[in-house]
């Protein structure tokens, strides 16, 4: 049993740290944060690099990466600016999904520019009376002749405000199981009956936008349809491991960041004549922060490890994902208490780690929801 890194991993994760130091200032990425700013300039330079097509072949411009890399550049990513952490794991998933489904023609236009981050698609599946229940969708496409007609309403999409393109899910047919007749489309953000209406929010990741998608009659052709008519839920069920594992990452990075900026605030700040540091409570909060991120970190590789050799990983991915994400809602809680009032200050990013943080308890799926399907994994019966 080896739990070491491959010394290519190690040098990943030292290169996004150099990047990070040069291209994203603390500075920077509290101004993002504040006036709910994009960083589009260190995305491009991550494209040039060839972080954003980590998961694509080197056939379609990628490089060709395994789920354990694309886990360590999304942590590290996070530590230092949630928002490029979190993007870079939804573009992953959509361009496995074009690779796993697409076309040719669409691989060929798609997948080069998704990797030198030229292109931005948003993947448009939840709904005002979804959420958990993904599949209470509304969004029709009916076909007429060669195109579809799109009818519906999108809600909480990350990135659309800035994505030329949607990756929409939409009910084509009615069948008895709910989880059919739907259908994956690749919808023009500017096609005539699109509109985007940004959300505006106070929480977690305020630099990657989040909007509504109104759709009144859009016209989509249907050489646009990703994947089989009918199986789009199918084709998405496919990489929810993969996009579980990268909550995990996110979360780990978040907490990575919380526990380093408490740990040096606890050396630094003085009360009673002394560090804070030297009170055995706050030793307490310091050391077990450090127990719960190692536990939630090799959970959350083993995960990635299990994608990477190719062997069942659902329930890996589930138990990474409710770890990882319950951890840094602690650890980044457990941050703020040592700050304690300068926690809530702008001038320090901790109260920005606490926000980042409460999404993974929700997204992309419950941990309540989680833990119903690991309990079915582990035998018991179906809760819902």
């Amino acid at each position: 049993m080896d739990f070491s890194l491959e010394e290519s991993h190690e040098l990943l994760r030292e290169s996004v740290r150099e990047f990070l130091e040069r291209e994203c200032p603390r500075d920077n990425v509290r101004q993002w944060d504040e006036q709910s700013i994009f960083p589009i300039e260190p995305w491009h330079a991550m494209g040039k690099l060839g972080w954003l097509g980590l998961p694509i072949s080197e056939e379609y411009g990628g490089a060709g990466a395994t789920p354990i890399d694309s886990v360590l550049v999304e942590e590290e990513l996070t530590r230092r600016c949630g928002a490029l952490g979190f993007a870079l794991s939804l573009l992953s998933m959509i361009s496995l999904l074009l690779q796993q489904q697409g076309s040719e023609t669409q691989k060929r236009e798609l997948l080069p520019r998704l990797a030198s981050g030229d292109l931005i698609i948003a993947l448009a599946m939840t709904e005002p009376s979804g959420g958990t229940d993904v599949l209470a969708l509304s969004t029709w496409g009916r076909r007429q002749g060669d195109r579809y007609i799109l009818n519906g309403q999108k809600s909480w999409i990350s990135m659309a405000a800035c994505a030329q393109y949607f990756l929409l899910l939409a009910r084509t047919s009615n069948e008895l199981r709910r989880s059919k007749g739907l259908t994956l489309f690749l919808v023009d953000a500017n096609a005539p009956g699109v509109r985007v209406q940004p959300i505006k929010k106070v929480g977690a990741y305020k630099s990657v936008d989040s909007s509504e998608i109104f759709l009144s009659d859009v016209v989509v052709p249907t050489d646009q349809v990703v994947g089989n008519v009918g199986d789009g839920f199918k084709h998405l069920f496919a990489l929810l491991d993969y996009e579980r594992v990268a909550a995990a990452a996110l979360a780990l990075g978040n907490a990575g960041a919380a526990f380093e900026d408490a740990r040096h605030y606890a050396l630094e700040r003085h009360a009673f004549g002394r560090p804070i540091g030297q009170f055995q409570a706050i030793q307490h909060y310091v050391a077990r922060m450090s127990v719960v991120i190692e536990q939630a970190r090799w959970v959350t590789y083993r995960a990635a490890w299990l994608q990477t050799t190719g062997l069942p990983s659902e329930l890996a991915a589930l138990q990474a994902k409710v770890a990882a994400t319950e951890m840094a809602a602690q650890v980044t809680s457990d941050a703020l208490r040592i700050f304690a009032s300068y926690g809530v200050a702008a001038e320090y990013d901790v109260q920005r780690y606490f926000r980042d943080a409460r999404l993974g308890l929700f997204s992309p799926i419950s941990n309540e929801m989680a833990l119903n399907v690991i309990a079915q994994q582990l035998g018991l019966p179906k809760s819902y």
